[in-house]
């Protein structure tokens, strides 16, 4: 995923497939509730909440557990227009896959004009900084990153509002354990925190000095199948230069393995970083120029491609692990096959070059220039509905 990308903001999008009725769903940290032989009431609400264990799996690293989970509170007053009518939930209470098993991430970023001087000659480059990230957990609550307050704020998506707070010195970008059970925050000056989002508290710090014998500066973080950790370097000078580098660091020794992108004829720097469905490879964009490039850190290899949407904005591989969409600057869409980076498929006017993949990866959701929310299907490439900027 890029840094440095057009305004998005799809929060508000994300967050009606995360509320689930009127009240707190789920089984909130410090509520009191009634358990039955299947079920648990929430004495607070009355609120029914059960789930049902769908396969719970040993594995290397760690485990892979998965529960479907329903709630009985599935209506929620909606205003339009002045007028209030009850809505139920698009799931009726049923969690959605992705978000049952572990919740979701979510960004909001601004655009802005760089001038600056380069060869002889004043130059202008519009940039976008991701000022927040968030984690949608499977209780309907985010956490989105808030920089310039360095902290980590805790929402309630029902209610709408501040449940928490979580102190972190400017953190910058998340990924979630594949069970749910840890978040990992990387910060702009390159510590890395995990955090334990159910009794939101930071269980332990990684300062940026202590990552490898010889440290490592880490902007963004992902976990690997195998338990290991993707970091991406530090930034170059500009913001849109991107990173030199990334690394691959084994959290239980403190090897790590610091690389560059392989890229003949295109220089170095890498401007996203974001992992396969199945979590076992690194994908990486370049930070101005046409290519992605696929690594396996299981053998080292790597294969790169260029790619025909224009310059590489963003990365987004389906949760099916089927195809990686990539959007390019101005709204061309590649779809390219996961294993060995050959293009499938392309579609052009697409409005605006910033994205994301619905759970299930059948719909992409794009940001036009002026603020308004498109959705597309992701096969088809046809448009499905729009959401006007005043209307979010």
């Amino acid at each position: 995923m890029k840094l440095f990308r057009k305004y998005f903001l799809l929060i508000a999008v994300l967050a009606t497939g995360a509320a689930s009725g009127q009240v707190k769903t789920g089984t909130p940290p410090f509520g009191s509730f009634g358990d039955g032989p299947f079920d648990t009431v929430n004495l607070g609400n009355l609120n029914v909440h059960f789930s049902i264990p769908v396969l719970h799996k040993a594995g290397r690293g760690v485990p892979f557990a998965y529960d479907l989970s329903y709630d009985s509170s599935v209506w929620t007053p909606v205003t339009s227009s002045g007028t209030t009518q009850w809505s139920p939930d698009s799931n009726w209470g049923w969690r959605g896959t992705t978000e049952a098993a572990v919740g979701y991430v979510s960004q909001t970023a601004t655009q802005t004009l760089c001038k600056y001087f380069r060869n002889g000659r004043w130059q202008q480059y519009y940039y976008t900084v991701w000022y927040t990230y968030g984690y949608g957990d499977q209780f309907g609550v985010f956490h989105p990153s808030n920089t310039t307050l360095n902290r980590i704020d805790v929402f309630d998506a029902t209610q709408q509002t501040q449940i928490s707070s979580i102190i972190v010195p400017e953190p910058w970008r998340m990924d979630v354990a594949p069970d749910g059970s840890k978040l990992y925050v990387a910060t702009t000056f390159g510590d890395v925190y995990i955090i334990d989002p159910g009794v939101m508290k930071i269980v332990q710090r990684n300062p940026s000095s202590t990552i490898g014998p010889q440290g490592y500066t880490a902007t963004q973080v992902f976990m690997l199948s195998d338990g290991q950790l993707a970091l991406l370097g530090a930034l170059g000078g500009f913001y849109f230069d991107g990173s030199t580098d990334f690394a691959i660091w084994n959290p239980t020794t403190n090897a790590v393995s610091i690389l560059r992108a392989e890229l003949p004829n295109f220089g170095p720097n890498i401007g996203q970083i974001t992992l396969t469905a199945d979590r076992s490879k690194v994908i990486l964009g370049g930070a101005t120029v046409q290519y992605v490039e696929l690594y396996d850190p299981s053998t080292g290899t790597a294969i790169s491609q260029n790619v025909t949407c224009g310059q590489v904005e963003e990365i987004l591989p389906t949760a099916d692990g089927k195809r990686i969409i990539v959007v390019g600057l101005g709204g061309n869409v590649d779809v390219l096959d996961p294993s060995t980076l050959a293009e499938l498929g392309s579609f052009p006017n697409v409005p605006g070059d910033s994205a994301v993949l619905s759970h299930d990866g059948s719909t992409l959701y794009t940001v036009d220039f002026q603020a308004n929310v498109l959705a597309w299907d992701s096969t088809t490439a046809s448009e499905q509905r729009s959401f006007s900027a005043a209307g979010i």
